[in-house]
């Protein structure tokens, strides 16, 4: 009997050190998790949704792959000049060409000017000029109003602005 008392003494015993390791575990971990301010009303949660400003020119002409372009793009006479070369057709897929700010779409006959910076807020004076060997030229000018958006939420940025040119 005096062995059972002493088995049921340790057992306690052990079962009082395990509840003291596991309370200092708890302490331990919730130390090392970052410390979350609690929200407040004024705090706002943003994505990183990215958007570039653009104008976006959609042709009756068919674009070509396998040539190259040159082209002018300008909002309010602020103008980008370029040759784009548009990659040939490779196993049914039809490539874009693209330079830093301008991207030519032969699959859908888009001309994309993607701008940078600024609030395009109003009416702005948007033009396009294409050129290309044996291809018919597209000259367009256009007074347009580029619509706001913000991916993020009302109060993210960023702020894009777009507008879109029909000919």
């Amino acid at each position: 009997m005096p062995r059972a008392r002493t088995l049921c003494l340790v057992m306690r015993r052990l079962k009082v050190i395990a509840v003291i390791a596991f309370a200092v575990l708890l302490v331990g971990c919730e130390a090392l998790l970052p410390i979350t301010p609690s929200p407040t009303s004024d705090a706002v949660a943003c994505t990183l949704i990215g958007c570039d400003s653009q104008v976006i020119f959609e042709l009756d002409t068919d674009l070509q792959s396998g040539v190259t372009y040159d082209v002018t793009a300008c909002v309010d006479g602020a103008c980008a000049e370029a040759q784009v070369d548009v990659p040939p057709v490779n196993d049914g897929a039809v490539p874009a060409g693209q330079t830093d700010n301008i991207v030519i779409s032969p699959d859908d006959d888009v001309v994309v000017y993607v701008l940078h910076g600024n609030d395009f807020s109003g009416t702005h004076i948007v033009s396009l000029s294409l050129d290309a060997p044996d291809l018919p030229s597209v000259r367009v000018e256009e007074s347009v109003e580029f619509e706001r958006s913000q991916p993020n939420g009302p109060r993210c940025e960023p702020v894009c602005w777009t507008a879109t040119v029909r000919i």
